[in-house]
């Protein structure tokens, strides 16, 4: 209701004489004998508004008295806000389910995924007070009874409107469990874990391993036995598991290291949000990392052993707060980290591990294939691209955390312009080996690519981090759909 006073009016209109109207609604917080909203208060409203498409926001007393100059009188408010708290992370919760999460990947229209976001948004807008949800009582007639008794609202200053069940116990108001409130531990357990798994790193896990392993075996395809195909799936199903727990370990000690940042970027993570201790978070982490090394061990190829040691060492020394290591506070090291593992390592490792486990008449070294060659090419670029990328939603939370990453010393616009334009590059190149060997179909299939990402670079806010995130998931679908794009090459 952008026009408040012809909306109230309306209501008194059609209430009854003594009738009682009771309103819940967001708001702002209080401005009047208080600071006024500062320049970063009023971006972070004019940002849901955009994406929620709501009217300006107002604080509760303009309320208050708009009912009082249309004729209405106002018989209690009060703050809703402590109770409606744990609404949020139930929503991102619920975004973050796998059925769910896949709807909103690839089915859904790009205004329902920024709404999902823009959750986040509302939370932290809770979070650092700025957002306020009110509740106000007001009859027709001053002379009428007072709502407070009729409708139970208690009058403003005294106890709230509305407290949780007894049920639940007083922890969802505890700021270290509101991730918890109303689930059972089972199903919190398994909605932490996906958050904690970041799913969009283990789904490209997935999709690497596959198609590398693949391509492996399709080079040294000749003269194959049932026997050798037996043990190439043998081998892909050893690889596939030891490296998504490798993963895990990975992502989990990124987490562990950045509770502070993930606080103001990922308040949504199961350590960020108080779901899971630092202690637990590290048990469970190394606990997968000696399940993938020991898997790697009693039942890999050393190429398999090589890659699984080298991508934990790696991602360790990308995240760890020791001396020496931490290499993500260094644009250099930190670019250099990612693109060792997702353009050379993944690559080589995995494909040399489907070699190594077919007899050695048949194997292909990787550098004699063209397909391997390209991709570890063509990987390197988008691996660039993302390593830069990732930082540019990050900002707020890096700067608040020491980290001089390269988009807080160059600025957004011209990480974002170079990334888009090394990736369109990228993908010229792509069409060109593509047509040279034959494939019109993966030459195509990477024009395709590049339209979409050409046509959606323009619309991105800068200024916007839902935006921004937005984009960065379609590159990451890009990435995904290029590992299919191989397949035809």
């Amino acid at each position: 209701m952008p026009d408040k006073a012809t909306w109230l009016q309306e209501v008194r209109r059609i209430l009854k004489p003594g009738g009682t109207f009771v309103c819940a609604t967001w708001c702002h917080r209080e401005t009047k004998g208080a600071r006024p909203l500062d320049s970063a208060e009023i971006r972070h409203l004019g940002r849901i508004c955009k994406n929620y498409a709501l009217p300006a926001w107002v604080p509760l007393s303009t309320y208050t008295k708009v009912c009082s100059d249309t004729g209405l009188r106002v018989e209690a408010t009060a703050d809703w806000t402590a109770s409606i708290l744990p609404f949020w992370p139930a929503v991102i919760r619920s975004a973050l389910r796998p059925a769910v999460l896949l709807q909103l990947l690839f089915f859904t229209s790009w205004a329902t995924i920024k709404g999902a976001i823009t959750a986040v948004l509302m939370m932290q807008g809770f979070e650092m007070d700025l957002l306020v949800f009110g509740a106000f009582c007001a009859t027709k007639q001053a002379e009428s009874a007072s709502c407070s008794a009729a409708s139970g609202l208690p009058t403003s200053g005294s106890t709230p409107l509305f407290k949780p069940s007894n049920s639940h116990g007083n922890e969802a108001m505890d700021s270290a469990a509101i991730y918890l409130y109303g689930h059972t531990p089972t199903t919190s357990f398994l909605s932490a874990l996906y958050r904690f798994s970041y799913p969009h790193t283990w789904v490209g896990t997935i999709l690497s391993v596959s198609v590398v392993s693949y391509i492996g075996f399709r080079e040294a395809s000749l003269g194959i036995t049932d026997e050798m195909s037996s043990n190439a799936l043998q081998a892909y199903a050893v690889a596939l598991g030891s490296a998504l727990c490798v993963n895990l370990y990975i992502v989990g000690i990124n987490q562990i290291f950045d509770v502070e940042i993930d606080k103001v970027n990922k308040p949504y993570l199961p350590i960020a949000s108080g779901e899971w201790s630092v202690e637990f978070a590290a048990q469970l982490s190394v606990g997968l990392l000696g399940v993938g090394i020991g898997i790697g061990f009693m039942y890999g190829t050393p190429a398999l052993q090589y890659t699984l040691v080298a991508s934990a060492a790696l991602g360790t020394a990308y995240s760890t707060d020791l001396p020496l290591l931490r290499w993500k506070k260094y644009p250099l090291l930190a670019s250099g980290c990612i693109l060792s593992v997702r353009a050379v390592i993944v690559q080589v490792g995995f494909f040399s591990h489907m070699q190594q486990a077919l007899p050695e008449p048949v194997r292909v070294e990787w550098g004699d294939c063209d397909a391997m060659t390209f991709s570890i090419v063509f990987i390197l670029t988008f691996s660039i691209v993302i390593a830069f990328f990732k930082d540019l939603p990050d900002v707020p939370g890096d700067v608040a955390g020491g980290v001089n990453t390269l988009a807080v010393r160059l600025g957004a616009p011209l990480i974002f312009t170079g990334c888009v334009t090394a990736l369109c590059l990228d993908y010229a190149g792509a069409v060109l080996f593509s047509a040279f060997h034959g494939s019109w179909a993966g030459a195509a299939a990477h024009l395709l690519a590049v339209a979409i990402l050409a046509s959606k670079a323009p619309e991105v806010d800068l200024d916007s981090e839902a935006s921004i995130k937005r984009f960065y998931m379609l590159i990451w679908k890009l990435f995904y759909a290029e590992y299919l794009i191989m397949l035809l090459l």
